[in-house]
């Protein structure tokens, strides 16, 4: 499971898939964010001013069964995240909250 914006929502987000035992990729911008995503487990950080999530999420495992974008502008986004997401499969996701 990708997550996007690890602030608030995306921080409890990367709790909940955790306990849940997802495999978790935390995405956002800067060395705060990634040490909050961090904190609570996630197994990959992506600072997106640093690397491409879409081709990251691609390289490192494959794309990711669900995209769940905690930013509040999606459609800004989408395109960029509907390419992280694992190809031709039936169960993937793009949420937003």
């Amino acid at each position: 499971m990708a997550i996007s914006a690890v602030g608030g929502l995306g921080h409890l987000a990367v709790q909940y898939a955790k306990a849940m035992g997802m495999h978790v990729v935390a995405i956002d911008i800067g060395t705060e964010k990634m040490r909050l995503a961090q904190n609570p487990g996630a197994d990959i950080v992506m600072d997106a001013a640093v690397e491409h999530p879409a081709e990251t999420a691609q390289n490192k495992m494959g794309g990711a069964h669900t995209v769940l974008v905690t930013a509040v502008s999606l459609p800004k986004l989408a395109p960029t995240y509907l390419h992280a997401l694992k190809p031709f499969r039936p169960d993937t996701c793009l949420q937003s909250l």
